[in-house]
Order: C-alpha cells, then sequence, then structure tokens
C-alpha cells in the first residue's frame, strides 16, 4: 500500500504487511484487531480500482495496455503477499504480473535510495528467461515511477566488477534479470540477501534441484537469519514441475513451499477467476508412425559413409586423422536431424532438411577463420548431401505432393484447413505449434510457408519459427540456435499478426508475452505436467482449440496421463486453497550428500566458489578444460571412489590436485573441484570475490597501489584527452631580478663561429642568482650555424636606481621594436615579471675575450637606446649620415616592417622613374598610390633590405630563405614596397628602395639589432636547459644514491641535454624531439615491467602478466604518473614566437584580465611551484605527450646512467616496483624432478636445441618448459607451459632489436625504427627463425590442429621452389622467405611457432640469472642471417604506412560482418579504388587490404 495513503491515517506501512505473519518471515510480531484489517482490506481494493492502467501478463491482440479494472481475485491475492511470502498460482493471462508491480509499489517505501552500506534495500524481480526480462522491466518502467534496471548475459554482467555493480545497485531501485545473474552477484559477495527487501520469484514452480531458483532460496535466504530475510513473493501458473501422481501433489506443495518458505495462495473467487482466463476445448488426434522404407534408408545411408573417407581424395593421412572427429560429429548430428525430419513430415520434410544443411553448410565452410580440420569436414559433408539432394529428386520427394504420403503431416494440415474454415469470419486465426526439435521447428516452417503458396487452402497461413538460444544442444544445423534478437524479431512479427502462425519449441511455453491464440497444437508428446498447463494456456481465445497429437501406439496410457493431468489442475485449486501458514519451516538443502562439504566462503566478502577455467589464456589448439581422473578403491565399505583433477598446462597450478575418498563418483569429483578452488584461491588466481583474475574489467584491488588513479573510470578518459598545465620556470631564474645596490651576476653571450656581424656588439643577462653552467648549444642564424656559450662575467658589480631605470627602459624597447611583443595578455613590469633577469649590452675591458675576462655593463649604449622618447625617430634630411648603420621603417601603410639601409643612392631621387615602371616615376605613384606629397624631390634613396621576423633559430633551414617581403609582390593591391630588381648573372637579389621622407629610423643601430635578434632563441634554449637540468638533478638524485652524485649533478652535461631532448615534442619544431628516445624507452619499460611481473607473480599465467603490463604502459597510466611527478610543467611543447609561449625579459602575464589562467593556477598549486602577483603561463597537452616524456626520460636515464638507474627510475615513478627486491624464480628441485627432467633432456635430444642456441642450461627444467606448449601435459612431472616464458622473452627481444636499432644508426626516424623492430618480431618472422634453425621439432604438443597447421606451413614454403632446402645457407633461407612472404600475405603461419622463439629467449634469461650480455649476445647471433635477408633491399615498411605515404590525404578503413557472421573490412583509396577481404581480425583485414591494394597499384 502507498505510505502516503497509509499514513493519513496513521497506520506504519510495516504494519500492513504482519497480518497473520509472525515471525516466519522476519516481521515485527504484532497483530492488527479485526476492524483495523477490514478498514486496511477497503483501502486496498479503493486504491487499486483507482490506480491507473496495468496490463496482464499477456496483453490482448493489439498488444496495447488497456485501463483494467482491479479484479477481486487479485486484492485477494495481493493482501495475501502483504501479510505472508506467498506463491501465487494462477492460470495464465490472469494478471499475475499486475499483482507482482502492486506488491512492489507497497513495499517501495523499503527501497530508498539510500547506499547498501547505509541501510538502503532492493527489489530483484527473477525470471528464467532472457525475453523475459525485456518484458518485466518494460512492465515495470511503464507502471511505476521507480528506477528500473534489466541485466542479462549479453550484457557482459560476468565481467563486471564490484565498483560496477555498486554503482548499477546505487541507481536503481528494482533490478530485474535472469536468477543465474543474481546467483552469481551473491556468490561473488556483491550484495547480500539482507539488502533486498523484495524477491519476486517468475515461474516460480522451476525451484527444484540444482536450478538457479533453488540453489538462490538454499544457498543464501535459508541461511540467512529470519529477521533479515527478504519478503519472497512466487508466480505460477503450474505449481508442480516434472512429472507428477495425483497422490504426490501434496508431497510437491509442500517441497515447494518449504525450499521458498512460502505458503501457497490461489483465490477463493473462483467464478471470477474463470471469467478472465478462458478455458479452451480440448481435442485429442491420433496419428500412426510409418517405417522407414528402402529409398529413405538408402538416402540416409549416404550420411554414414562419412565415417570412413576414402584416402584417395589427395589428403594426407595426417590431415584426415585431424577432422576425424570434426566430421564424425557433424555426421552424426546431420544423420539425427535428417531422420527426425523424415519420421515427423516425411519425404517432404526429409528433402527441404537436407536443402536447408546444404546451404547452411556452405556458408559455413566459406567462413575465412573457420578451423581447417572443420572445413574439411564441412567440405566432405556438403558433397555427400548434395548426392542426398539429387536421390530425393530421383525419388520425387521434392514434389509438394509427397506430404499426402505421410500420416502426421498430412493430419497436421488438415487440421489446420478445418480452423482456418472454422475462423473465416469475424476472428482472426493465430495460432502455434508446439515442437519438440528445434531442427523440426525450422523445417516445418519452411514446410508449410512453401505449402501456403501452393494450397488455395493454407494461402492464408504466414508462419516463422522460435527456438532457445542455448549452445549445449546436438544439432548439425547453426541457425537453429537463436540469438535473443533473432526471438524478439520473430514473436515481433507474430504480435503485430505479420505473421499468424509459430512453431515453437518450449521456449514460449511460459512468460513470453505473445497474442491470445485460438489454436494450439502439440505436434509432440507431452512429457510433463507443467509443459500440459503452459502450452494448453495459450489458448486464450474466446472458443479456442487445444489439440494434441497422439501416436496411436501406447494411446491408451498418454490418454490416461493426459486425463491425469486435468484431474491434476483441478485437484490443484483445492489443495492451493486456504493453505495454514504452519510453524516456522526450517532450511532445507536440495542435495544432502554434499552437506559434507562445507561451503567455501571468503568470510570479507561473501563469496563462494565459481568458474576458473575460462578465464585461462588459449588459442585455437590449446584446451582450457581440466583432465578429471576417478579410480575405484576397494574398502572394508566397500567399493568407494578417488577423484585426481590436473588443470591445463597453461594455468600456474601445474600440480595434480586429489579430493577426498567418496561413495559416488560425484561427490569425489566435487570434492577435488572444491580443493583445486581453495588452492586457486591461496595463490590469488581467485580474488576474494572468487573471480578469476582475468575477469576483472580493469584492475584486481591488490593491484590498485601499482597503478595511479586506481578509482577512476578509464572508459571516459577520451573525454579529457587533452589538458591546460602550467609551465615552470627554473627555480633559478625565479625571483632573480637585479636589486639596486646589490651584487648582480653578468653573463654574456659568446658566438662560435662568430660572423663579422655578431662580434660588433655583445649581450649578455643580469640576475641576482649564480646561474650553474650551461653546455654550449647551436642556433642557426640567417648566416649559418653557430655555438653560443652563455659565460659567466667574473667581476662583481651592482646597480644604482638610475642605471635599474635605464635598463628597464633598454628591455622594453628590444621587447617592442626587435622582439615584436604587441600581445595584450603582456605588459611591461620588470620588478616583477615572470623572468627575473635582464638583457644588457657588454663592453669589455680588453681586447680579447677570455673566459675569467672583466666586463661590464655598456651604459653608453643603453643611454644612446633609452635617451629618445620614441623608439623610433624621425630622419633628418640634412644629416643623412645617421642612416649608416640604421634601421628603418615605413610611416606609411598598415604592414610594419623593418629594414635594414645598405647604401645611400645619392645618384638616384624621387624624380628618377622606377625600375620596374617606366612610365611612373616615385613622385607620381606615391601621389596616385597613397595621396602623398614628396617635398624634396631630391632626396637621395635609401636601399634597404629587410630585417627577418623570425624569432625562432633553434632549427636549421637547408635552404635560407629570401626575405618574406617577396610574397608581398604576388598582389599588387597590397604592395607596399616601391622595390626594383637588378638582374645580376650570379645572383638574383631583390633591392628595394625607400623615400627617407617617409620613414622612420630605430634608436637601435643595425648590428646590434642583428644580434638582438637571436636573444629569444639564446633565451628560450637557456631556460629549456635550466629546466631539463632540474630534472636531470632529480633523476640522478634518485637514482644515483652514492657519495659522488654531487659531482655528477654538476658535470654531466650530455645528460642534460639528453633530458632535454626527453622533454621536447615533435610539435615544438625543434631540432631535435623526444620520438627516438620514446621508441627506445617504450621497449625497455615493456621488458623492465615484464621482469618485475614475471618473478614477482609466479603464479599468474601469461595472459594476467600481459593484462597488467599493459594498464601499466598504458598512456593513461603513464600521464598520471608524469603528473605525479609534475612533469608537464617542464614538458617543451612550443617554439618561441610572438605569443605568450615565450614571455621577454621585464614582462608578466596580466593577472586580472585572465580568468581562466587564476582557476589553473589554484588547480596547479600542489605542484609546489612558486608564485608572485603575476600569472602563470600554461600549455595544452594529450595524455600521450607526457606518457611519451615519461618513455623518453626512462631511455634518456639508460642511454646516459646505465640499467640500474633506469630500474631505479622505474622505481621512482611508482615506489611499489623494486626491481632488487624480486624473488628468485628459480626453485630448487628434489632429487626424483631432476631426474626425471634429465630424462626427457636425454630422450628428446634436448642437447640440440642447446647446441643451436649456443647456451647449455643450468636448469633444465626451463628448457623444457620453453618447449612445451598449452596443449601437452608431460607425464610424471608438472612443467608449465611456455606462454610464461613466452611473455617474457617477447618484451626482451622487443627491447634488444629496439636497442641494436636505436645505435646502429643515428639517422633512422622513429618510423623507420618501428618499421624495423616489426618486420625482425613480427610473427611469420620468428616463425622462420623458428623453422630454419629447427626449434620446431622439439615442441611437446598434443593437438592435432597445431601439428596439422605446421605441416601446412612447412609444405608451403617447401613447395617447388625450395625456399628452405637444406642445402641453402641460413641467410638465403630467410632471404627466400621474406620475399615469398611479400607476396603470400594471406599465408597462415601457426602462432606458436613464433612463440617457441619466444620462450627460449625468456628461458636462457632466467637461466643466465638475468644476464642482459649473454642474452644480447645470442639474439643478435640468431637475429643477425633474419635482419641481412630482411634489410637486404632498404628498410621494410609496414604495407599500412607505406599506403599512407602514397595517399596523405587519408584511408577509408570500414569494419562490418557478413551474413555468416565473419568479420568483413572494406578499404577505399581516395582515387576511388575498393577493396574488400574477409580475416581472422581487423589488423589482419587491414594488413591484407593494403597489400591488395599496393598490388593493384603496382600493375597500373
Amino acid at each position: 500500500v502507498q505510505s502516503d495513503v497509509v499514513s493519513n491515517l496513521g497506520i506504519d506501512t510495516r504494519a500492513v504487511r504482519v497480518v497473520g505473519g509472525g515471525c516466519q518471515t522476519g516481521y515485527a510480531n504484532f497483530h492488527l484487531t479485526a476492524i483495523e484489517i477490514i478498514i486496511i482490506s477497503a483501502l486496498i481494493s479503493l486504491w487499486l480500482f483507482c490506480s491507473c492502467a496495468i496490463m496482464d501478463d499477456h496483453n490482448d491482440d493489439k498488444h496495447q495496455s488497456t485501463t483494467i479494472t482491479p479484479r477481486p481475485y487479485q486484492c485477494e491475492m495481493l493482501e495475501a503477499a502483504l501479510q505472508k511470502n506467498t506463491i501465487v498460482c494462477l492460470n495464465t493471462g490472469s494478471g499475475k504480473t499486475f499483482i507482482a508491480v502492486m506488491l512492489i509499489k507497497a513495499l517501495q517505501s523499503e527501497i530508498s535510495t539510500l547506499s547498501l552500506d547505509h541501510g538502503g534495500k532492493k527489489t530483484f524481480f527473477l525470471v528464467n528467461t532472457v525475453p523475459l526480462v525485456k518484458q518485466q522491466s518494460k512492465v515495470l518502467e511503464n507502471h511505476t515511477t521507480l528506477k528500473v534496471g534489466s541485466y542479462i548475459g549479453a550484457d557482459g554482467v560476468d565481467l563486471w566488477k564490484e565498483k560496477k555493480w555498486k554503482k548499477e545497485l546505487e541507481s536503481h531501485q528494482v533490478l530485474v534479470m535472469t536468477a543465474a545473474i543474481l546467483l552469481q552477484i551473491l556468490r561473488h559477495g556483491y550484495i547480500q540477501i539482507s539488502h533486498i527487501n523484495l524477491l519476486i520469484f517468475d515461474e516460480c514452480h522451476r525451484a527444484v534441484g540444482n536450478h538457479d531458483y533453488a540453489q538462490i532460496m538454499r544457498d543464501y535466504v535459508h541461511r540467512q537469519d529470519a529477521q533479515k530475510r527478504p519478503v519472497i513473493f512466487g508466480m505460477t501458473a503450474s505449481i508442480i514441475s516434472g512429472k507428477c501422481a495425483p497422490r504426490q501433489i501434496e508431497s510437491k506443495i509442500l517441497a515447494l513451499e518449504s525450499l521458498m518458505l512460502s505458503r501457497v495462495a490461489t483465490t477463493k473467487y473462483q467464478d471470477d477467476l474463470e471469467k478472465c482466463s478462458t478455458k479452451p476445448q480440448e481435442s485429442t488426434i491420433f496419428y500412426r508412425q510409418i517405417g522407414i522404407d528402402y529409398y529413405v534408408q538408402s538416402i540416409l545411408n549416404v550420411i554414414s559413409e562419412l565415417d570412413d573417407i576414402s584416402k584417395g581424395n589427395g589428403y594426407s593421412d595426417d590431415i584426415l586423422a585431424t577432422c576425424d572427429d570434426d566430421l564424425h560429429q557433424i555426421s552424426n548430428s546431420t544423420q539425427k536431424d535428417c531422420l527426425s525430419a523424415y519420421e515427423e513430415l516425411g519425404q517432404f520434410g526429409l528433402y527441404q532438411i537436407i536443402s536447408l544443411l546444404i546451404s547452411q553448410h556452405s556458408s559455413m565452410n566459406g567462413m575465412t577463420a573457420i578451423d581447417s580440420s572443420k572445413a574439411l569436414a564441412y567440405h566432405q559433408l556438403i558433397d555427400k548431401l548434395k548426392m542426398m539432394q539429387g536421390m530425393c529428386e530421383n525419388y520425387h520427394f521434392h514434389h509438394c505432393q509427397s506430404v499426402e504420403s505421410h500420416p502426421k503431416l498430412k493430419l497436421l494440415l488438415h487440421n489446420l484447413r478445418k480452423y482456418q474454415m472454422m475462423m473465416a469470419g469475424d476472428d482472426h486465426f493465430c495460432g502455434i505449434i508446439f515442437v519438440e526439435k528445434r531442427c523440426i521447428a525450422m523445417t516445418l516452417s519452411h514446410v508449410l510457408n512453401i505449402l501456403a503458396n501452393y494450397d488455395q487452402s493454407l494461402s492464408s497461413i504466414k508462419c516463422d519459427f522460435v527456438v532457445g538460444h542455448g549452445t549445449g544442444v546436438n544439432s548439425s544445423q547453426v541457425v537453429t540456435n537463436m540469438t535473443y534478437q533473432q526471438q524478439a524479431c520473430s514473436i515481433d512479427k507474430f504480435r503485430h499478426h505479420e505473421i499468424n502462425l509459430l512453431i515453437a519449441t518450449n521456449v514460449i511455453e511460459e512468460g513470453i508475452d505473445v497474442p491470445k491464440c485460438n489454436v494450439v497444437i502439440r505436434f509432440n508428446e507431452i512429457k510433463t505436467f507443467s509443459s500440459y498447463m503452459q502450452s494448453k494456456g495459450r489458448a486464450r481465445a474466446q472458443l479456442a482449440h487445444f489439440m494434441m497429437m497422439i501416436d496411436e501406439d501406447g494411446k491408451l496410457d498418454k490418454v490416461h496421463q493426459i486425463n491425469q493431468w486435468s484431474d491434476i489442475q483441478d485437484q490443484l485449486q483445492k489443495h492451493c486453497h486456504d493453505r495454514e501458514p504452519g510453524d516456522e519451516i526450517d532450511d532445507i538443502l536440495a542435495n544432502q550428500q554434499l552437506n559434507l562439504i562445507p561451503p567455501f566462503k571468503i568470510e570479507s566478502t561473501g563469496a563462494k566458489i565459481t568458474m576458473y577455467c575460462g578465464s585461462l589464456p588459449r588459442d585455437i589448439y590449446t584446451p582450457a578444460s581440466p583432465t578429471v581422473k576417478v579410480r575405484s578403491i576397494m574398502s572394508d565399505h566397500g567399493e568407494v571412489y578417488k577423484a585426481t583433477i590436473t588443470m591445463p598446462c597453461c594455468s600456474p597450478l601445474t600440480e595434480s590436485i586429489s579430493g577426498i575418498v567418496a561413495r559416488s563418483k560425484k561427490i569425489a569429483k566435487t570434492t577435488a573441484a572444491f580443493t583445486v578452488c581453495k588452492e586457486l584461491h591461496a595463490i590469488g588466481q581467485l580474488t576474494d570475490n572468487l573471480i578469476p583474475v582475468k575477469y576483472l574489467t580493469t584492475r584486481a584491488s591488490e593491484f590498485d597501489d601499482i597503478f595511479m588513479d586506481a578509482d577512476k573510470d578509464y572508459s571516459k578518459a577520451a573525454e579529457d584527452n587533452t589538458n591546460q598545465y602550467q609551465r615552470v620556470l627554473p627555480e633559478i631564474l625565479q625571483d632573480c631580478h637585479p636589486r639596486v645596490q646589490e651584487v648582480v651576476f653578468l653573463y654574456h653571450f659568446h658566438f662560435n663561429p662568430c660572423y663579422k656581424i655578431y662580434d660588433k656588439k655583445q649581450f649578455g643577462i643580469i640576475t641576482s642568482k649564480r646561474l650553474p653552467e650551461i653546455p654550449p648549444f647551436s642556433i642557426y642564424t640567417p648566416d649559418g650555424e653557430t655555438k653560443v656559450s652563455i659565460l659567466s662575467c667574473c667581476s662583481e658589480r651592482s646597480i644604482n636606481a638610475q642605471e635599474m631605470h635605464q635598463i628597464h627602459r633598454f628591455n622594453q624597447i628590444i621587447s617592442q621594436c626587435i622582439f615584436r611583443i604587441h600581445n595584450d595578455s603582456l605588459h611591461f613590469q620588470a620588478n616583477d615579471s615572470y623572468s627575473g633577469y635582464l638583457v644588457v649590452p657588454i663592453i669589455y675591458e680588453g681586447n680579447e675575450i677570455e673566459k675569467s675576462q672583466k666586463a661590464n655593463i655598456d651604459y653608453d649604449f643603453v643611454n644612446s637606446v633609452t635617451n629618445h622618447k620614441e623608439a623610433l625617430i624621425s630622419i633628418d634630411l640634412d644629416n643623412l649620415e645617421m642612416l649608416k648603420d640604421a634601421v628603418v621603417t615605413r610611416n606609411y601603410g598598415s604592414i610594419s616592417g623593418y629594414f635594414e639601409v645598405s647604401a645611400i643612392s645619392t645618384k638616384r631621387s624621387p624624380i628618377d622613374y622606377m625600375i620596374d615602371d617606366c612610365n611612373r616615376n616615385f613622385m607620381t605613384y606615391y601621389k596616385e598610390r597613397y595621396n602623398l606629397e614628396i617635398k624634396n624631390p631630391h632626396q637621395p634613396l635609401l636601399r634597404v633590405k629587410q630585417l627577418p621576423n623570425k624569432l625562432d633559430m633553434l632549427q636549421s633551414n637547408k635552404i635560407q630563405r629570401l626575405s618574406p617581403v617577396s610574397k608581398a609582390h604576388s598582389n599588387t593591391s597590397q604592395t607596399l614596397l616601391v622595390n626594383t630588381e637588378i638582374h645580376n648573372l650570379k645572383s638574383q637579389a631583390k633591392v628595394i628602395e625607400f623615400i627617407p621622407e617617409f620613414c622612420k629610423m630605430s634608436v637601435v643601430p643595425a648590428s646590434a639589432w642583428k644580434i638582438l635578434a637571436c636573444v629569444p632563441s639564446i633565451l628560450w634554449r637557456m631556460e629549456s636547459i635550466l629546466l631539463a637540468k632540474e630534472v636531470a638533478n632529480k633523476i640522478q638524485t634518485a637514482t644515483i644514491p652514492d657519495s659522488n652524485s654531487d659531482i655528477l649533478l654538476t658535470a654531466n652535461s650530455a645528460f642534460t641535454m639528453t633530458i632535454l631532448q626527453a622533454l621536447t615534442l615533435a610539435k615544438a619544431c625543434d631540432q631535435f624531439n623526444l620520438e627516438r628516445l620514446e621508441f627506445l624507452g617504450d621497449s625497455f619499460l615493456k621488458f623492465a615491467i615484464a621482469i618485475y611481473l614475471f618473478r614477482s607473480y609466479a603464479n599468474f599465467h601469461e595472459g594476467q602478466l600481459t593484462t597488467i603490463s599493459s594498464h601499466f604502459i598504458s598512456n593513461e597510466n603513464l600521464c598520471q604518473l608524469g603528473i605525479k611527478l609534475g612533469l608537464p610543467g617542464y614538458i617543451i611543447c612550443r617554439k618561441v614566437n610572438h605569443d605568450d609561449s615565450w614571455i621577454p625579459p621585464g614582462y608578466c602575464i596580466k593577472k586580472e584580465e585572465d580568468d581562466c589562467v587564476q582557476n589553473l593556477e589554484r588547480k596547479f598549486a600542489k605542484l609546489g611551484t612558486s608564485s608572485n602577483s603575476s600569472a602563470k603561463p600554461v600549455q595544452k597537452l594529450k595524455k600521450k605527450s607526457i606518457a611519451d616524456v615519461v618513455e623518453a626520460l626512462l631511455a634518456a636515464s639508460l642511454l646516459q646512467l646505465g640499467e640500474v638507474s633506469a630500474y631505479r627510475f622505474i622505481t621512482m615513478l611508482n615506489t611499489k616496483i623494486k626491481f632488487d627486491q624480486l624473488p628468485n624464480y628459480i626453485t630448487s628441485l628434489n632429487g626424483t624432478k631432476i631426474k626425471q627432467i634429465d630424462e626427457l633432456y636425454r630422450s628428446y635430444k634436448l642437447m640440440e636445441v642447446e647446441a643451436v642456441l649456443g647456451y647449455k642450461f643450468n636448469h633444465r627444467i626451463l628448457l623444457v618448459s620453453a618447449l612445451t606448449h598449452g596443449s601437452y601435459n608431460h607425464p610424471r612431472i608438472a612443467v608449465e607451459s611456455y606462454q610464461r616464458l613466452e611473455f617474457l622473452g617477447d618484451a626482451i627481444l622487443q627491447y634488444i632489436t629496439a636497442q641494436d636499432n636505436y645505435h646502429a644508426n643515428a639517422n633512422y626516424t622513429p618510423a623507420d625504427l618501428h618499421d624495423l623492430k616489426e618486420a625482425s618480431l613480427k610473427n611469420e618472422s620468428l616463425a622462420a627463425l623458428t623453422v630454419v634453425y629447427g626449434f620446431h621439432k622439439y615442441l611437446f604438443q598434443r593437438s592435432p590442429t597445431l601439428f596439422r597447421d605446421i605441416h601446412q606451413f612447412l609444405n608451403i614454403i617447401n613447395n617447388e621452389d625450395g625456399y628452405f632446402r637444406q642445402d641453402l645457407p641460413i641467410k638465403d633461407k630467410l632471404l627466400a622467405y621474406s620475399k615469398y612472404m611479400l607476396v603470400s600475405y594471406d599465408i597462415n603461419v601457426p602462432k606458436p611457432l613464433g612463440d617457441i622463439f619466444e620462450s627460449l629467449v625468456g628461458a636462457v634469461f632466467i637461466d643466465c640469472q638475468g644476464s642482459l650480455k649473454v642474452v644480447n649476445d645470442l639474439v643478435l647471433k640468431l637475429l643477425q642471417p633474419q635482419k641481412e635477408a630482411l634489410f637486404a633491399h632498404g628498410i621494410p615498411k609496414s604495407p599500412i604506412r607505406v599506403l599512407h605515404e602514397k595517399f596523405p590525404s587519408g584511408l577509408s578503413f570500414k569494419k562490418g560482418t557478413s551474413q555468416d557472421n565473419v568479420l568483413k573490412a572494406s578499404l577505399e583509396l581516395p582515387d576511388g579504388h575498393l577493396f574488400t577481404t574477409t580475416g581472422k581480425n581487423y589488423k589482419h583485414c587491414k594488413k591484407l587490404l593494403c597489400n591488395m591494394a599496393l598490388q593493384c597499384l603496382q600493375k597500373e
């Protein structure tokens, strides 16, 4: 009852549920008076009558909800459910869902939005089938205001971790799901029974045996304290499941009541119930089954011939052997389906199913990803089916008239015609035919649709079929396992009358909402009472018919059974009516024998045992199921059993586990499995929620300390991929502004080589702090490359107030004129500037420039610049000598620019004609163009050349660009310069002529101007080096904790410059960037983390190690680690230019006008950088950029400081990872195991592998393990498969090849390095090495499929061309193979061939105690022939990269699936070419498409 209705009467909502309750259901123990009960009952009835529309279990034919009046029996059942746990037993279509919804609303005050930890509770609505989840959740959403969540297995809920479920539980009040899902989250401890206020079971009669309903009640509700149990509400139309005799009715009801802790209830308003639920007219018709005649038998015998394939068909014995199992399974199921079709549907049905099978198997055989043994089996099967099809046609089975020869099908058609004639009036025909087998449902639907086109009396029939979507059906027909979407599609067609006859298995017997049918036919024998009731309940239309087809053989017994079920139906009403509540019900376990073993439960979470083997890594060659052996033991008490379980070789649990002795095989297996699960939990393979570690969607909780932001939702990571970060100013430059009358430090810029122009004037900086030694660096001036050193001037000096004022003025002038600072966000405020140092001119006391020279600030030069009020002064035409070494600019026009006066043309004046326009002189031109009058027509002209506007001189230009002014001449409408061109044989330099009258002169001479133009690049590089030095100091302090670290901090300038490279992004357009370092650092990081995980988590299999490694080296995690270290502020992502990427001396950012910066300042205050009254500059960075910097810094540490420091750098990133405390992976073996390993070593001649490797193993078990495939279990000794060693070896190979290629050629681009590594380490290359060196011959494996694929691969490469002829040198073999792979890109190379090579490398690394030198020498020796072969014709490029280079505008890849669910991809080139292919994965498809495109382009 809604709380607001009851509260108005002063009655507590909880009290309404207490009527007649007592302690059984955990309610408060008090009773209401009779008058109170009457009042409440009246209120309930009134409320129900006035409530909004709610649909029945099944809607009307129009499938629309209607407003209804609550029926008396519904009110009665709701009252019963509010008083005690109740199982409502009402007919199909009587409105049980209505009662359930009203019960939820009555108790909705308990399902608050509080979290479960704070007392919140949830309602669970459990259903038995997937379609019912969507159906019932839709009802609840339409008719309640509650937040409803629906969950099915297809949503991936099996992989959800606790955090995801917690979010779902907190955001929904009612959860509709299949019972298996609730059982799973209870087992994992994600929710407790005490958190549930109401538990609704739809079709609760299924709660028997080990059904999910029964397990929930038995294992969880019964075990919960009575006061904390939820309300139980069950709904069913048939209280009894399975077979039942009349005398068993009471006992079955009691068993269900005991299990459900409820009482069965039905209504006393039987008359009202009968009015609302129809009773169809039942009838039975009999048919006689026919036998198999000679013709049919001859057809079916064709299938049996598949078990004995002739070996003269061109296939080798080993290939035939591998497909025997597949062929046998397919042939058996096909034969059964064909036989069933003939028995049920006669000759015509047999022909139709054969035709359907041909179509299905042909599509399966065309799938690219199908196993080749199955492909051979399908090929053989299709041939036989086509032979059978031809025989059917010869026997005329394909004619529609043949349906008359089969009594059962003929009888069905006769009754369908009869029912159609009966309903030819107002009623529309709507029927269901229930069949037993899926193949019959599909075939009968096909047959009836064909006959509807042939037979006029059946023309109104429109047919389709619905079957289940389980995978455990032994059927040859793939499509008969319908998906939920396919089921929904067929049912929707039926609901909307697009079809009027549905052929179905028992999947729609109960629950699913279908229209009221006027005909329901049971085509096969009914097996259980519940099937009888449920299918009969589908005939709900007025004057409906329920027909059962019965074989005359044993018809008396079958008719008796049906009559008995009819009697049971009547008796059920009596048994279910007015049942007494009884005493407290004890907990009853369905299987008493399992009580011998207490349940394994994690107390902290409440989780119980679940699945594991499905989480193990495997390929198509590796089984993922354990081996179970049960042996019989004779004891004094008779025969007992003991089970032993051996996990798959890929499981870390390598030892066989035995259970306790038991009296049955089932219990013996159970005890062994129980022990295995405890062991798996003990070694960390199962979490405390008993979930296999692989199934965690992000990370296991025990790894939260390894990763940054462990609780972050990484599914939204792409949304904030780019963020703003505050730039860091070197600490030495913070608060370093020179102070009046205090000691300042003077540094000068020394150029080497010093071109003529750069020795005319010297400049430097002053600061209040002593700078560390700064390594020399290059800048690229218009005159060429020069090395710049920032040297200290030894003499100490101080500055008075007047001098300081002049220096401030000097910096403001040069910033505005030379640095071109016209940014509104910057303003000059020298005393509070961003970087406190100032630029000053320098004068030397001597002629020699030495390191320890004495120098001072050239105040004369400062005064010559600052004595003028303006930075630009007018030209005195009477004193043109002032223009020598001058810089001028125009005082007209809108485009600014500065020009050096190269000469004064005294022989030319404004009255002369313009060189490029002989019809006009300068006076005419300026008058016409600018309306300017030249006052002095005889003044000389100035010959000038434009000064570069570029601040960035940190990147070399192979071709020095000419003045950008030349670009202006392309558009005469905007020409502001009057220039003449003088053609010279040696050069074609453009000469610009100015009118002195229309110019102004800069107060800074040209000689000083050119030097000052270099200053922004010098200062930018100086700041960057100081930043790099800070990072280098941090890294050295953390990675070299010895007494000599102080020396290294100042002496290792090479390390500083390498760090600078690591901090510089490619988009900074510098002479260097981090990309090569990032390539090396990425490989070393994978290698180091692989070592750490391999040794730290010895019980984790390869899949788990790969998952954890991928998370650690992911851009997301590395970005967070970089932010933790404060790296974003040190990253150089832009070049020096005129915006605020570089702030000149004396300037700062206007804080009051930049709210964004204010917010960022607060956000990044935790970075620990000092602040002043001005704002700080920010920069935008992508997460990948930060991650790349982390990897590049790792590479810098590796190159300059060594591997030990590189390991310590990773520890600096995350202190939880310590490489100096790793456990030793090698465990000592006892004498017996050593003897067994030595026996394997000798008998399989593994010393030959050592000879090829050039390495002798100290621990031979590593060599055996490296050669053991996951399909092989060594007898008498537990040996791990090679998967963990392959994981380690892959990382080692990547690092060694990356390092080798990095040092091989400094000119290799990052793309070249990636191509080299990919070509060397791709599976095809490693597989070739394995075959060339013969490692595959020593592989321990028991997979016929792997044996066949390796054999086929060897046959292909050893064809008539003899790529791998024994007489060829290894290099020539590999060269021939590489050429072959270029043209045969779709060859199937078994992955284990490449894995063997990687696992052997990993085994050597572990055996030699991690000596990289040993492994490096071994790997490079083995790879050298392949390297020479692969690179014989240059660097091998990825076809995808090559195609991108050909079409830089972009390639259009599209991914999809074909009609047969095969992965399909297409590629469209910009020129219109279209290519399509199928493949095993999308990456493979892209490679195939690019190769196809390149071959096509090459032909053209």
